[in-house]
């Protein structure tokens, strides 16, 4: 038993090293191997407690910060925000405790097919408890774009099967000793090949000439509630010093209390500001009221899309709130504990912005992380994800983890993404996946910068066609295997 404690803690170690600001993100290509062989050979109840128990531990570690986010946000005491991190971390620990009693159940590691269904029951199940962050280990691995290209084809989940294929072959050698080794030995020198070859191929072809030069300007504030709209303003019109012309300028998600539909002051600014620098504006409102008057009724989580004439062209409503921070569930029973949780409603619908011939697609933070909202602007034809958010809640590991998430948007929709923050992390990632400009400076960094971004017509990639149909595959090749394994393993155990 020691030495199976020794092997999931150098596997949580591995994982925590190499995830976002760790410093070693390679380490994540065998950081789950150790674990399986920690609990290959246990029962199934045994099992699946070892590995959720495991996996709960690395997910307590690694968002540790959302504790005191909580405490900050929403003005909960610090035994509450551990208690409700700890349960976010249990829904995301529960797919590798399901996965580990089902492996057991089903005696996979002695299954001719191991090597398919132990990774396909770990990408199944990641996918579907992936409703609060859809994130696993293979997302350390967004510095090495080159690694992810597969994603066009089948998102996160194909990543996360090639991902516990690799792993799964490690620990096969140590499982299954000399059984089937040949098999492992080929995946774990065939799997790497595939993926560095459809990765270099993807980074290398040539792409289509680009359409448009689009110029776009950002500020990252580092705003706090004491600052006013004139913070905002100021740092606006800087932009003018280092461009002619700035066809866009996007603001951030900021905690400064403004209001561009209920305040008709404000308006006037912005109003003016959009003359004054001649561009386009993205804004996000501190608020904007469902009531038009007051807070009694919630609030919006909006950007709004104004033209360089001062006249607002569109607005878009965040569709995914964050839980405990934005909106609070059970609010009958949790509002004494969490009581400046802020009273959002969502939104509906996906509202494109349309600047001449490029269609923006505008998703407010937190939303960037899920690919679902991504798709209803791709059917609509778009050529740029904008992604305004404020990552100073979560410090540079939370930033970084979010950076990593949203990269996947990308090369999922060969999109490129431009995130732009109030503290936190503001950079564009390229259709490819790439990061254009340094992105790993203090997040208390000011900024205000203006870059060009040459636009190509987006290829409607595989993952945007089929990749809904190929999900609902895996469920059903999953979940005609298993029953196989276990009729195969009742006729062993009666023939012994």
């Amino acid at each position: 038993m020691l030495s199976k404690a020794l092997l999931l803690l150098i596997s949580a170690l591995l994982i925590l090293v190499s995830l976002p600001g760790g410093g070693l993100p390679l380490l994540a290509c065998i950081a789950v191997a150790p674990a399986l062989i920690a609990t290959a050979n246990l029962k199934p109840v045994q099992a699946g407690l070892m590995l959720g128990a495991w996996s709960w531990f690395w997910w307590c570690c690694t968002l540790w910060w959302a504790s005191s986010s909580l405490v900050l946000f929403a003005d909960s005491s610090n035994l509450t925000g551990t208690l409700v991190t700890a349960l976010v971390c249990f829904t995301l620990a529960l797919p590798y405790a399901i996965s580990a009693f089902l492996i057991s159940h089903f005696n996979l590691w002695h299954s001719p097919l191991r090597l398919i269904q132990i990774p396909l029951l770990f990408a199944v199940l990641i996918g579907l408890f992936s409703t609060v962050l859809p994130a696993a280990p293979v997302n350390a691995l967004f510095e090495y774009p080159i690694l992810l290209q597969w994603a066009d084809v089948g998102g996160l989940p194909i990543l996360v099967l090639f991902y516990f294929i690799f792993n799964t072959a490690i620990a096969a050698i140590f499982v299954n000793k000399k059984n089937g080794l040949l098999t492992t030995a080929a995946t774990l020198f065939i799997l790497p090949i595939v993926v560095l070859l459809y990765g270099d191929y993807q980074l290398t072809k040539q792409d289509q000439q680009p359409t448009t030069l689009f110029t776009i300007g950002y500020i990252q504030p580092v705003a706090n509630k004491q600052d006013k709209l004139s913070t905002l303003i100021a740092q606006t019109q800087t932009l003018k010093q280092t461009a002619e012309q700035v066809d866009l300028v996007i603001w951030p998600e900021v905690p400064v209390d403004f209001s561009w539909h209920d305040k008709q002051y404000e308006r006037y600014r912005i109003r003016k500001l959009a003359q004054e620098v001649n561009s386009h504006l993205i804004v996000l409102s501190g608020y904007h009221y469902a009531n038009g008057s007051d807070a009694a009724n919630g609030h919006f989580n909006s950007a709004n899309f104004i033209s360089n004439n001062g006249d607002s062209l569109a607005e878009y409503r965040k569709q995914k709130l964050v839980p405990f921070f934005e909106y609070l569930p059970f609010k009958g029973y949790l509002a004494p504990y969490f009581p400046n949780t802020r009273n959002y409603i969502p939104g509906q619908e996906a509202v494109p912005f349309q600047y001449k011939s490029l269609t923006l697609a505008p998703l407010i933070c937190y939303e960037a992380l899920f690919t679902g909202l991504v798709r209803p602007y791709i059917e609509q034809g778009a050529d740029i994800i904008i992604n305004p958010g404020n990552d100073g809640w979560f410090g540079k590991s939370g930033a970084l983890g979010h950076l990593s998430l949203a990269s996947l948007r990308a090369i999922e929709y060969r999109t490129p993404v431009i995130r732009v923050n109030n503290s936190g992390v503001s950079t564009v990632i390229n259709h490819k996946g790439e990061i254009q400009f340094e992105t790993l400076s203090p997040l208390d960094t000011k900024a205000a910068k203006v870059f060009t971004l040459p636009i190509a017509q987006a290829e409607k990639t595989f993952f945007y066609r089929y990749g809904t149909t190929l999900n609902i595959l895996s469920v059903i090749v999953l979940g005609l295997s298993l029953p196989l394994a276990k009729k195969r393993k009742n006729k062993k155990e009666s023939s012994s």
